[in-house]
This record gives C-alpha cells, structure tokens and sequence, in this order.
C-alpha cells in the first residue's frame, strides 16, 4: 500500500503539463478562488513529512502520524513573529537566501530534503517554504500559474509556482522570484492549478460521485454504486474543489430521474449520458464550452435540450442543441413528438446520432445544399429526406454512406405538395369483418385514420372484396389532392355518381392514364391498379429505392403504360410481388391488398427496401 501511495505522491508533487486554456485561469483573490480552499485543510502536506535521502516515515506512516520533520519546525520556530505575515515574509526570505533554485527534475523534492541539500527546482523549493508555514500552523497552499506579463506556454513543463498564505481572509502570495514585500507584491498572478494536490489519478468518493482531481478542478467519473434509478444533482464542489467536468462514459446505460448541472461545470465527456434514460428536460448552463462526441445520443426520455442564453459554445432552438453559430445541430431529442423537422439554413452538419433513434419523425426539410449528414446522424429512423437535388446529403445516401430506411426526395421552392399532408388524425376503424390481428390491418389503419379508404358500410370494410375501376380511380385521386393542397375530393352533385368528382379531375389534369373505363364498376386487375395509383403522387415523391429489375419480375406485362406503372411502384417500395417473383397483373386486387399499396404510398416508413420482399 504505501508503495504505491509513496509512488502517487510522487507523481502529484513533480512538474505535471499545464492543460488549462485561458478560459479555466483564475485571476489571484478572485472570491471563486477563495471559496475552493477550506483552510483546515492547508495545515499538513505529505511533502512536509517525507523524505528520499532519510527516510524518517513511509508515506502511509506520514500521513498517519502528520508530523512535520524536525529539522524544519526548528528552523521555522526561529523565525516566528506576533504578526502572522511577517512569519510568513521571512519564511520566504530565508527559503531565497539559503535554497539555490536550480533546473533539474531529478532535484531534491521534499522538504527535508531541500533542506538538507540547499537546492530544488521550484517545486521542491516551495514545498520547503509550504513546510516552514505549516510547522507553525499557518494555512498554506501550493499553486501552479503564471505572471499576467508571462507569455502562456501550454507545452512546457510548468510556467510559473509559488506558495500562498491566508492572513485576514486573504490569500497573499509568497513568491520566491519577487523580493518585494508581501502587501506591496502586485496582485497579478493567475492561478492554472491550485492546492496540495494538482493532479490526481486516483479516484475519490464524495455524495455519491466517484472523482479525481484535474487541472485545479474536479472530473466526476461516475456514481459510487449501483442504483435501480439515480437522482444526479451534480453539486458545485467535492472535495472543496469546483466540478469542472463529467468524465467519459460517466453516465452511461443508466436510468436516472433528476439531472441537474452546476455554473462550474465546462465539460461534459464524450459519451457521458450515451444511452440512458433521462429526465424531459435538460439545461445547459453559460459555463459549458465542451459537449463531446455522443455525450447526448440515444437519451430515453428527452423531450428538449434548453441552453442559458450567455453561453458562449451552444444554443437551444424549439428543444434541439445546436452550437452558437448554428452551424452544427448537435442534439434533436428522442422523444420529440413532431412528425416533421424543418432544418435551419445554417446548419452544414447534421452531427452523427443527432436523429438517431426517434421514434416520431417520418420527414426531414434542409434547404442548404452543403448540409452534411454522417453515417448514423438517422440510426433508428425511417425518413423521407427533402432537400435539393445533388446536395451532399443525396449523394452520402446513394454512396451508401447512410444508414438504411431513408427515401431522399428532390424538393424545390416551385414543387406543390408535402408527404406530410397524409397525417392520420381521425379514429381507428372499428370494422366488424376485420381482426386487429390481420396481417393488413396497420395499414388500414392509417389511410382509414387518413381519410384515404374507408368501408363498404360502417360496420364492413368488405376485406376479400374485388376493387372497382370506380374506387381506383376516386382512390389515387384523394391522395393526388392531399398532396398537392391537402384538400378533399369536392362534394358529390345531386345528379352525379358518387365517383363522378374524382373521374372529372382525373381527366382535367391527366395525373394517371386510364384503362378502358367504359365499365367503372367492374373489378380492376392488379396491372390497372398500379397504373392508376403511379399516377397519385408526381415522380419526385416516388424515388427508387429497390434493386428491381424487369428480369426480376417474371409476368411483367407487355403493354408499355401498365409495364412502366408497375417498375415504378417496384422500385419506389410500394409495390411487392409473390415469392414466385411474379406479380400476376391480370389476376383482381382485394380491398386489402389496396389497404397495405395505399399506405406505402402515402407514409414512407412502410415503404419496402433495397431487395426486401413482403
């Protein structure tokens, strides 16, 4: 055990990089600073009490017996005055006159040993003078910064480190490169790492967090123990440091109830809440400049992300996470109800999981034709894509690059008409001929809820029945007219046909080629089917996206209109055959079979995929 202490301490007392930017450096005697610092902590360090070159204690027997070594309370007791600051000067004094300060790693270190010797770096030196300052139990601390007139160098070893006393509720600087007095010293060093301790890979435990020490600051690794649920305020301090950051997978795979961050906290680590069940709400407060890779992916339970409005990184717009510049989309929560999402113009990176999971969503607008989306950006996800046509996010999707059950549909500002006109709004049919458990009843249920197909009476849908060329025809119509203005068929006249509305707007505007319909109210074979429901939405909506041939349909009939009709709605995912890989275009289409081609048509997460059979 003291091995490995003795080992550790090692380490924590040498000249450790410097890794704190600009935006973590504390100005001397700001109040934050004082706060972190509990003096009765500051009144023993093990560097007081060791020794290489004499062993008098073992690391563990240090810290047991918390005895400063002799040698230095002597010395130190000389040097006591009625006024606590004046000790502490000529402390300081006596450390620059008797101790050569020399450039050496593989310097004494600890105090006895500096003492013995004469010479130390920096560090060594300052234990010495911390020692002397404990030995007549003043509160002192090491600190490790630079001078405001220093130029920052974050690859070197350590910039600048000096010794600190409290006197009167202050912190006054004992620095053995000045000579001035102590109250006349400019108040002008900047604090990078503070305390006894500076870095820590040990973990240490406190109100239920697991920690270690980083850059002056706490980073939460953790919880301390398995919880069935946990309730995560992350505090302000542990250990009587700031948190500063929530370490790597801290939070992971965990089901918890209450989050909560403090005005401390910079960083949240890479996957740090990855997968868990949170809270609705999550708030990002001003002090955080760091969310890293997947901190936020998959999070059960989210419905919107809010971010203080003076945070310099990130902003919150309608619930999602974007950075300040809304450049980069960051977070769309998982449980966001809204079926549609319209990309800001901004945004050129869709972030990788941003969709990733959602349940709710069916359709994706981006105008920016540089928006780019990474591999899994939609895991999860079945969505029609609209954007422009040739945008980066086209061309990762055609690449391969994305993940599957995505349609990218080509949209101009000058196109009519939005899949997202078929929302299904009503009730569920309550047909007495139909089980819930029919292989077709989700699909029925949505164009019934959609207003697109309804029964033969109230109570029967007619199932096995034969589809009329009247209801093909009055069928692609409705969903011709959503589409394009989200409207319904026109009322039927007195003296009309009850199909009557639908056939005059089918020949007003040409949408589909109609067979012979000298007979409306014979039954349509599957062929006159598809070719008149490939005309119920325009080309742009019905992009391939199966690997069909006509090699791979077996009784592809010969007449060019009925032919092209069915390779569209193959290849577009609407249309299916049988296992025998034929598709029987003379044989009669049921209600049923019309049930399941009508809600692949309007709802693109029924759609069939590449080489996908059903």
């Amino acid at each position: 055990m003291h091995k490995r202490l003795l080992c550790l301490l090692l380490v924590l007392a040498m000249a450790l990089p410097v890794f704190a930017s600009d935006s973590m450096q504390v100005l001397h005697n700001e109040n934050f600073y004082q706060l972190t610092i509990n003096p009765d902590d500051c009144l023993f360090d093990i560097t007081d009490a060791l020794s290489l070159e004499a062993p008098q204690y073992t690391a563990e027997q240090a810290l047991s017996d918390r005895t400063i070594a002799p040698s230095i309370v002597s010395i130190s007791k000389t040097l006591l005055d009625k006024d606590a600051l004046k000790t502490a000067e000529a402390m300081l004094h006596f450390v620059q006159e008797h101790i050569t300060l020399i450039d050496d790693e593989n310097a004494p270190l600890y105090a006895a040993d500096v003492l013995e010797k004469k010479r130390a770096n920096i560090h060594g030196a300052n234990n010495l003078l911390l020692a002397m300052l404990h030995a007549v139990e003043l509160p002192a601390i090491r600190t490790v910064g630079r001078l405001t007139d220093e130029e920052f160098d974050p690859n070197a070893t350590v910039n600048h480190a000096w010794c600190e006393v409290l006197y009167k509720n202050q912190w006054h600087v004992l620095d053995l490169t000045q000579k001035a007095p102590l109250t006349e010293l400019p108040k002008t060093h900047i604090i990078l790492r503070r305390g006894p301790v500076t870095n820590s890979s040990e973990l240490l435990f406190e109100k239920g967090f697991r920690y270690t020490i980083q850059n002056g600051g706490v980073e939460i690794c953790g919880a301390d123990h398995p919880k069935e649920a946990y309730t995560l305020n992350i505090p302000t301090f542990l250990g009587g440091l700031p948190v500063l950051s929530i370490g790597k997978e801290a939070f992971s795979e965990m089901v918890i109830t209450e989050l909560s961050f403090p005005n401390t906290l910079q960083k949240i680590g890479r996957k740090a809440f990855f997968h868990s069940t949170v809270p609705e709400g999550i708030h990002i407060p001003a002090s955080v400049t760091t969310i890293e890779e997947y901190a936020f992916s998959y999070l059960n339970g989210l419905y919107a992300v809010t971010v203080d409005s003076k945070n310099p990184a990130y902003l919150s717009e309608d619930g999602a996470l974007y950075s300040k510049d809304q450049s980069t989309l960051w977070v769309y929560p998982h449980e966001k109800r809204d079926t549609a999402f319209t990309v800001p113009k901004k945004v050129s990176l869709l972030f990788c999981t941003c969709f990733s999971g959602n349940p709710y969503l069916t359709e994706i607008t981006f105008s920016n034709p540089e928006t780019k989306a990474m591999t899994y950006t939609f895991y999860g996800c079945r969505l029609n894509l609209l954007g422009p046509s040739g945008s980066a996010i086209e061309k990762r999707l055609n690449d391969g690059g994305l993940t599957e059950h995505l349609t990218f549909i080509p949209q101009t500002l000058a196109e009519e008409g939005s899949l997202m006109h078929f929302v299904a709004k009503g009730p569920s049919p309550k047909f007495e001929d139909v089980s819930k458990n029919a292989w077709f009843y989700p699909d029925l249920d949505s164009v019934f809820r959609q207003g697109l197909l309804v029964g033969i009476s109230e109570t029967q849908f007619g199932t096995d029945l034969a589809v009329t060329l009247a209801q093909a025809i009055t069928m692609s119509t409705r969903v011709r007219l959503r589409y394009r203005d989200n409207a319904s068929l026109p009322q039927v006249e007195s003296d009309e046909e009850w199909y009557q509305p639908a056939l005059n707007l089918a020949f007003e505007n040409q949408w589909f080629i109609l067979p012979d319909i000298s007979n409306l109210d014979r039954p349509a074979t599957r062929g006159e089917f598809a070719q008149i429901l490939a005309g119920a939405l325009p080309q742009n909506a019905l992009p391939e996206r199966t690997s069909i041939t006509e090699a791979d349909i077996l009784d592809l009939p010969t007449e060019p209109d009925v032919r092209s009709a069915i390779l569209t709605l193959y290849r577009a995912g609407i249309l299916a055959g049988t296992p025998d890989g034929c598709f029987h275009p003379e044989k009669e289409i049921t209600r049923a079979e019309a049930a399941a081609i009508l809600a692949r048509l309007t709802d693109v997460t029924r759609r069939l995929y590449f080489n996908e059979r059903i």
